[in-house]
């Protein structure tokens, strides 16, 4: 398997924080800054190529501040398991565990993106998307991922563009979602982006749920008691959470499936919010 993690920086000072262990990928000519991870995955397609690669991925350069883990540990996690073609770091257990879906979440931070994803999938037509909405679909630590933090096999990234380039080109041949989806949205509190990075960062957990019988994909295990300093023993309610959601999706009896469902909504009750971790976008 020959492989590598780009790490992005798009200003020179981070250049400096990049991990060791990663492979730089500069960003600071980016010509498409607004369209972020899509325009990044398209000239890092053609560099891996390039290269021979088998699998790549591009983390961000916060790496660690995210993940709370050290590259290595990814790293050696990789080769423990080689050949797959999806792997899988959601830094962000906690925001699973307490969510359906990424959607759930992402209206908090951008209102309005449900309905303008709903609107851009429909009139993409797609084949293997039979959903009226993106909030009818349930991801768990099976295809849960924030932040575009995967690794993936040639073969899985050949599919995956051919579904983004189709999204985007639906929309770009629409005058009115052009005008919902390119429109701005609040990011940071302080910074004007449009929906358009924010609907593709999620498209990889759809496309992923669509497809995941076609593709060999490992989730980096999750350990929720990186969350300690944060929470105390709160970690633990997290973590049966998450399970518990990943019973009732698995649980083709329906009577079980209701069970395991209520026992996960009253599971959520036992998690003493506002969770006050850091770096929650």
């Amino acid at each position: 398997m020959n492989y590598k993690i780009y790490q992005v920086y798009y200003q020179e000072e981070q250049k400096k924080l990049l991990d060791k262990e990663f492979c730089p990928f500069d960003n600071t000519l980016n010509k498409r800054p607004d369209l972020r991870e899509y325009h990044i995955f398209r000239i890092g397609y053609k560099k891996a190529l390039s290269e021979r690669l088998s699998h790549w991925g591009f983390f961000s350069w916060k790496w660690e501040k995210k993940c709370k883990i050290k590259p290595q540990q990814f790293i050696d996690f990789i080769e423990k398991n080689p050949d797959q073609d999806v792997y899988i770091m959601n830094w962000c257990p906690y925001i699973e565990c307490c969510n359906l879906n990424l959607w759930s979440n992402s209206e908090i931070y951008h209102p309005g993106i449900t309905s303008i994803a709903d609107q851009s999938l429909q009139k993409m037509k797609c084949d293997i998307y039979p959903y009226r909405s993106v909030s009818e679909i349930i991801l768990t630590e099976k295809n849960f991922c924030c932040s575009s933090y995967f690794m993936a096999s040639k073969k899985f990234w050949n599919d995956y563009l051919v579904f983004s380039n189709k999204f985007k080109n639906t929309i770009d041949n629409d005058q009115d979602l052009k005008e919902l989806v390119y429109g701005k949205t609040t990011y940071d509190n302080h910074q004007k982006c449009t929906y358009f990075p924010f609907i593709v960062e999620r498209l990889f957990s759809i496309f992923l749920f669509l497809t995941e019988n076609k593709y060999k994909i490992l989730n980096y295990p999750y350990d929720f008691s990186i969350y300690e300093k944060y929470v105390g023993e709160n970690y633990k309610e997290m973590e049966k959470a998450s399970k518990l959601k990943l019973k009732f999706t698995e649980e083709s009896d329906k009577e079980k499936q209701v069970k395991y469902y209520n026992d996960w909504i009253n599971q959520l009750s036992h998690i003493n919010f506002p969770i006050l971790i850091p770096d929650l976008d």
